[in-house]
């Protein structure tokens, strides 16, 4: 895992500045590659092939072709045996990748088994091709200007490279309605994010740039699950993201996505030690937000993994909030990121390199109530579209069920109603139909021959699983050089995600169907009967600790930075938090999406 720089000129104090800027995530090696035309900086944190011969950027042998390569090709031993003319000096996936590059082209893309964002330069050519993994697990952000392709994995770095520091009216709606940005949109006007399995092609010195979506979702739902073959393909996804030189750990959530990984990871890997999050707050009120570490404790216990539960108290979060906060250099609004840049921090410190968690199995086998709520409309919407009108125009949750199984309905689900509020100013800001045309444009490239539940569930895949859940994680696990694998996030299992019939999957009862299933006798009978929690934080309760009371209130003031002035309504902002404070409303989600993005801006000197 590294991070990656570059744009499309010959100007070496701004890379090195970039490439210092993204130091945290890779601090073992620094390398840059300069030419005319380009300039091409990496920061390396060493899993695989430790030796610096695999450093980067990593340049053919007749210096042609240049990659800085940023992630982990999982199957790249299989791959280097089908290449038996190249003659390769390295025993890195890095080399593989190019070696692939080089001989097969974009064809080369659909072979491999990983995560990863890379730049690759061709210099006969002159031109930069910029590729994001099929599911969007490695970040990489973009900005043309003045026919400069710049990029990098970080959205910060662009910002100080290019000057670009104007907030973006249609990505600051995406934030307020959603959390996060959706790709391609950033909160930056003029840079931009390369989308899920898409690539962008630049010709040096053009105008204009070229992006394909180069991977395609395969819904094929015609044949019934059988279950020795889910726990194979799940088995030899997690074995393969086990590869490592470095010491492996896994997050344990007391769920049953991460309690699948350890089951798997038992069979595989010699005493991985497990990790999970505990909270402790006055008056007891912490043990709503422990039961998840309470219950991983229990299943590591039971497969004998080592164990260790970091418990964070009042303190830790007084600590540790405004550095948290100022590490998401791509906002999202969502606590839970505090939680995870402190939890991160401490896995690292305990010689932890390369970390698996179980993200990606709720949204492949619908495991959040939003799917609950998406059958309910889907059925809905199957009665007489008369009784339908009738019964929308009498409950607005009836009129939630008859909106469109698509961009509407996944906005309105997702939606926190941030623009409801008197906060804001300027309504171009929070537009909710700026939201809605991109969420529609999303939709639009999806398979149009596949089930509508599974356009729904790929949407919010390539929406909130990969610009929140997936760059959440890695903006937290990179701050600290810590490696996070996704191993149910693995091609193979996607694959076979996508050739179930939803129905399989969930139910209106049943979340995760045929996973309680498949793993009844495999996992501990406490696991499967639990709830789905995910991971929580008490923001809410955070918010009204008067410690943090002082530092938030000083955030939610022209005082603390004036670049957002003409955005908000400081005295509306003010008497939200005071009934916050007071419990006489619950406003969470505006006041944390005000807070984060106050300390983004103040940061990186942001103006509307």
């Amino acid at each position: 895992m590294c991070g990656i720089n570059g744009f499309t000129a010959s100007k070496r104090e701004i890379l090195q500045r970039m490439v210092a800027c993204t130091e945290h995530r890779g601090p073992d090696a620094r390398g840059v590659y300069h030419d005319e035309y380009v300039s091409l900086g990496h920061n390396r944190l060493s899993i695989i092939d430790l030796d610096e011969r695999s450093n980067q950027p990593f340049v053919s042998p007749d210096g042609r072709f240049v990659l800085v390569f940023n992630g982990e090709i999982y199957n790249y031993q299989e791959l280097r045996e089908t290449l038996p003319l190249y003659s390769f000096s390295t025993k890195s996936d890095t080399e593989v990748l190019l070696a692939l590059m080089i001989t097969q082209g974009e064809e080369a893309l659909s072979k491999l088994r990983g995560m990863f964002a890379f730049a690759l330069w061709d210099a006969k050519e002159k031109t930069l091709l910029l590729v994001r993994d099929q599911m969007g697990i490695k970040p990489l952000f973009y900005a043309l200007c003045d026919n400069v392709l710049y990029f990098s994995s970080e959205l910060t770095p662009l910002i100080h490279a290019t000057g670009l520091r104007t907030l973006n009216a249609g990505g600051c709606a995406s934030y307020i309605h959603l959390n996060y940005t959706a790709a391609p949109t950033t909160l930056i006007e003029g840079i931009e994010k390369v989308r899920p399995g898409h690539l962008i092609r630049y010709a040096y010195g053009a105008r204009h740039l070229e992006q394909t979506r180069y991977w395609h979702p395969a819904f094929d739902t015609r044949r019934a699950p059988i279950e020795q073959e889910i726990y194979e393909v799940f088995d030899g996804a997690i074995s393969r993201q086990l590869i490592a030189e470095r010491p492996v750990g896994i997050m344990l959530s007391g769920g049953i996505d991460s309690s699948i990984v350890l089951h798997h990871a038992m069979r595989h890997a010699k005493d991985p030690r497990t990790f999970s999050t505990a909270f402790e707050l006055p008056d007891g009120l912490g043990d709503k937000y422990s039961a998840d570490a309470q219950l991983a404790a229990r299943t590591a216990q039971q497969y004998g993994a080592a164990h260790t539960t970091f418990t964070f108290s009042l303190q830790d979060i007084r600590d540790g909030l405004d550095e948290a906060l100022s590490a998401q250099s791509d906002p999202i609004a969502n606590p839970t990121g505090v939680t995870r840049y402190l939890f991160y921090r401490k896995v690292r410190q305990e010689g932890i390199v390369v970390a698996l968690g179980g993200d990606g199995g709720d949204e492949l086998f619908g495991g959040y109530d939003r799917h609950k709520r998406l059958l309910a409309a889907h059925y809905f919407q199957k009665l007489p579209k008369s009784l339908v009108r009738s019964m929308a125009n009498l409950h607005p949750k009836a009129g939630d069920l008859s909106l469109e199984v698509g961009a509407p309905l996944y906005l309105r689900l997702m939606s926190q109603l941030f623009a409801d509020t008197p906060v804001i100013k300027e309504q171009k800001y929070a537009s909710k139909e700026k939201v809605l045309e991109m969420l529609v444009a999303h939709a639009s490239g999806l398979s149009s021959e596949a089930h509508v539940l599974h356009r729904f569930m790929q949407l919010d895949r390539e929406s909130w699983l990969a610009e929140e859940s997936l760059n959440q994680a890695d903006l937290c696990s990179m701050s600290h050089a810590l490696e996070l694998r996704v191993p149910l996030l693995d091609l193979d299992v996607v694959h076979l995600a996508d050739s179930l019939a939803p129905l399989e999957k969930f139910t209106p009862f049943t979340l995760k169907k045929i996973l309680r299933h498949v793993y009844r006798e495999h996992l501990p009978s406490f696991i499967l009967s639990q709830p789905k929690r995910g991971w929580l934080s008490p923001g809410a309760k955070w918010l009204r600790d008067p410690v943090i009371e002082a530092y938030a209130r000083s955030v939610f003031s022209s005082g603390y930075y004036s670049g957002l002035d003409t955005l908000f309504d400081w005295d509306a902002v003010q008497s939200m938090y005071t009934a916050h404070l007071h419990q006489k409303g619950y406003h969470l989600h505006p006041l944390w999406d005000i807070l984060q993005l106050q300390v983004w801006a103040r940061k990186n000197s942001i103006t509307v």
